[in-house]
C-alpha cells in the first residue's frame, strides 16, 4: 500500500507540474482536461483486464471461480495446475457496517475512524488554500506546490522502511508521521522568514502524506476478509465530510490579520490525531490476514507468548 501510494505522489508531482506550465499558459480548462485524461486510459484498462482476488473468491464460497483464475494465473507464469485443493473457511457473509462495532472490533474501529476522519481534515485544511497562502507570502505558489509533492517522495520511502515489522511497524511508525506533521506545521508557524516557511511547508507534506497509506496498510489488517472490504469503504466514505467543513474554515483562517493563526490551527488537529493513536493496540507488522476472528486471538497470544519469552530470556 506504501508503494501504491508511493504511485499516486508521482502523479501529484505530475499535476502540479501541469498546473505550473499550464494554468498560466492556457487556463484551467486545459489543466482539468490533462489531469482527466490518464483516468479514462485507467478506467478502461481496469474495465478490459480488472480481476477479482481469487483469496476473496475462494474464502466467499465462489470455489469455481476461484479455482478458474488460479488455473488463468498459473498458466500466465508458464505452468498448469491440475488439481486445486485449497482449504478456507467459506462464509456467504459479505461484512455490514453494523460489524465493525461489534464488541471485539468497537475500539479498533473508533479510535481508525477518528485518526481517518482528522487526517482528512488536517491534510484538506492545510492544502486547499496552500497556494493562495503561499502566494500571499511573496512566493510562487503554484512552482512551491510542485516541490511540495516532490518532497511527497522521500517521505514515502522512509514510510516504507519504518512500517515493517523490524523496524517500528504500523502504529508507531503513524505516531511517528503524525508528531512531524504537528511539529512542522509550528514551525511553519513561528518561522519569520517567507522562503524558509515555503521550505518548512514541504518538510510537513514528507510527514503528513505517508499517513495516508500507512492508514491503508493498517486498516484492512485490523479486519478479516469478509470484513476488510466494508471496513476500507466506511473510512473513505467517512474521510469525505471534511471536504464539505474545511473549505469554509480554511477562507475564515486565511482572512484572519494573524499569519500563525492557519497552520496553528491544522497542527492542533494532528496533535489530536497523534493522541487518539495511543488507542491502537493491535500491531499487525509480520502478522498473516485474517480470514476469521479466531485467528486474531491466536495472533494476539502468539505476540503475548513471544514477549513472555524474550522476558524470562532478559532475567
Amino acid at each position: 500500500m506504501v508503494g501504491i501510494t508511493f504511485c499516486g505522489a508521482l502523479g501529484a508531482i505530475l499535476t502540479g507540474g501541469l498546473a505550473w506550465w499550464l494554468l498560466p499558459n492556457y487556463g484551467w480548462q486545459t489543466l482539468l482536461g490533462a489531469c482527466a485524461a490518464p483516468s479514462v486510459v485507467v478506467c478502461g484498462i481496469a474495465l478490459l483486464f480488472g480481476e477479482e482476488s481469487p483469496r476473496y473468491l475462494f474464502i466467499s464460497g465462489q470455489k469455481e471461480k476461484g479455482t478458474k483464475l488460479l488455473k488463468k494465473i498459473a498458466l500466465q507464469n508458464g505452468t498448469e495446475i491440475e488439481n486445486v485443493t485449497i482449504t478456507v473457511p467459506p462464509t456467504s457473509d459479505r461484512g455490514r457496517i453494523q460489524d465493525l462495532f461489534k464488541t471485539e472490533h468497537l475500539s479498533s474501529t473508533t479510535f481508525i475512524i477518528l485518526i481517518w476522519f482528522l487526517q482528512a481534515t488536517g491534510y484538506w485544511g492545510v492544502t486547499v488554500y496552500l497556494p493562495e497562502y503561499i502566494t500571499s507570502l511573496g512566493v510562487d505558489g503554484y512552482f512551491n506546490m510542485f516541490m511540495v509533492f516532490i518532497g511527497e517522495l522521500p517521505g514515502l520511502c522512509l514510510a516504507m522502511i519504518f512500517v515493517e515489522k523490524h523496524m517500528l511497524g504500523r502504529i508507531k511508525s503513524l505516531r511517528v508521521f503524525s508528531l512531524g506533521t504537528c511539529l512542522s506545521l509550528i514551525v511553519f508557524a513561528v518561522v519569520d522568514l517567507d522562503y524558509l516557511k515555503a521550505a518548512v511547508v514541504i518538510v510537513c507534506y514528507f510527514f503528513m502524506v505517508p499517513i495516508y497509506s500507512l492508514l491503508n496498510t493498517y486498516t484492512p489488517e485490523i479486519y478479516p476478509t469478509q470484513m476488510r472490504g466494508v471496513a476500507m469503504a466506511t473510512v473513505n466514505a467517512i474521510i469525505e465530510v471534511p471536504g464539505l467543513i474545511t473549505p469554509f474554515v480554511g477562507a475564515t483562517l486565511l482572512s484572519h490579520p494573524s499569519k500563525w493563526l492557519y497552520p496553528v490551527v491544522w497542527s492542533v488537529v494532528f496533535f489530536v490525531q497523534f493522541c487518539l493513536m495511543f488507542g491502537l493496540r493491535h500491531e499487525t507488522a509480520g502478522d498473516s490476514l485474517r480470514d476469521s476472528d479466531s485467528q486474531r486471538k491466536k495472533n494476539d497470544e502468539s505476540q503475548d507468548n513471544s514477549r513472555d519469552e524474550s522476558l524470562i530470556t532478559a532475567l
